[in-house]
């Protein structure tokens, strides 16, 4: 599944060497995947976790948010946003080497959408939920292909709003999500430490 990612699955603006560089670990790390299916099909997720490695190398690669992106996925870019404040962030840059974070991105997605999905479900918005689960070019659209796609209908910006909304909402009045991203770490700790190398199997 991460072999389908393509640069337009990306919300960062990037050398294609990166996306080469990220299909290398599902190689060297074949034991592990983010769960598939809990609030996106299987190739978003992948892309979701490939934006979460992105993120966590940003700041050595420079990397910026792609502007074609930032009204079509104003929700994940919320997220992103909101990660990178997050106390877990940090402590994922000094202890996780470039290849590690593959790793930490996949445990991050998981437990992210996990909690979104609980969040989502809380609020009676499974008409997103299940519009999500349905499609497959999520992380593929772009400003411009839904202006093309949908031209009188603005129905996914408002979903993207109003998720914004209520996530924003969790993240102000409980620590829910900086526990998502600490369990992650915590996760990505045991599963590299008790690991055996690829190549030693």
């Amino acid at each position: 599944m991460f072999n389908d990612l393509s640069l337009k699955h990306s919300l960062f603006m990037i050398h294609p060497r990166l996306l080469e560089e990220y299909k290398g670990y599902p190689k060297q790390y074949s034991d592990i995947h983010p769960q598939y299916n809990v609030t996106h099909s299987a190739i978003d997720t992948c892309a979701a976790a490939f934006n979460t490695w992105l993120l966590l190398i940003s700041k050595e690669e420079r990397l910026v948010i792609d502007q074609a992106k930032t009204f079509s996925h104003s929700f994940n870019i919320m997220c992103t946003n909101e990660m990178e404040k997050s106390n877990g962030y940090l402590e994922i840059l000094a202890r996780f080497d470039r290849s590690e974070r593959f790793v930490v991105s996949c445990f991050v997605t998981s437990h992210l959408h996990r909690w979104k999905r609980e969040i989502m479900q809380a609020h009676h918005v499974e008409d997103v939920l299940v519009a999500n689960l349905q499609r497959d070019d999520y992380y593929w659209m772009n400003n411009s292909d839904i202006a093309v796609m949908y031209p009188l209908d603005d129905e996914i910006l408002q979903q993207q709003a109003k998720m914004v909304k209520i996530l924003l909402r969790e993240i102000r009045k409980s620590n829910s999500f900086e526990r998502c991203i600490k369990q992650a770490i915590n996760e990505s700790k045991q599963f590299l430490r008790y690991r055996i190398p690829v190549q030693n199997r």
